[in-house]
């Protein structure tokens, strides 16, 4: 047996119809190396610049460090500290609800 397809007009075909006439293969690839190349080029045209830190911005930076630092071992402590003292008194609600039972 062999398989008809039914012939379906271009304006009736699924999809967008601005997208239907782009042009594939030799161009696309065309299209493709240029703009790599523009970015490229424009990439390297770009100065480099070198980082010279002098002293006092090293210390500022190693200041806001420890700065920065401190603060977060100040959070983590409090958060450590919330969280015993919230363990302890589930504790002692336990402790208080077991001698109710036991009493």
């Amino acid at each position: 047996m062999t398989e008809v397809t039914p012939r379906v007009p271009v304006w009736r075909s699924f999809g967008v119809r601005s997208l239907q006439d782009i042009p594939f293969g030799d161009v696309m690839k065309r299209l493709a190396a240029f703009f790599l190349l523009a970015a490229l080029s424009v990439a390297c045209s770009m100065p480099v610049q070198a980082k010279n830190t002098t002293t006092d911005e090293n210390m500022h930076r190693a200041r806001q460090g420890a700065k920065q630092h401190k603060k977060e071992l100040k959070k983590l402590s409090k958060k450590q500290r919330k969280a015993m003292k919230k363990s302890g008194k589930a504790q002692r609600k336990a402790n208080k609800r077991s001698n109710r039972r036991a009493g």
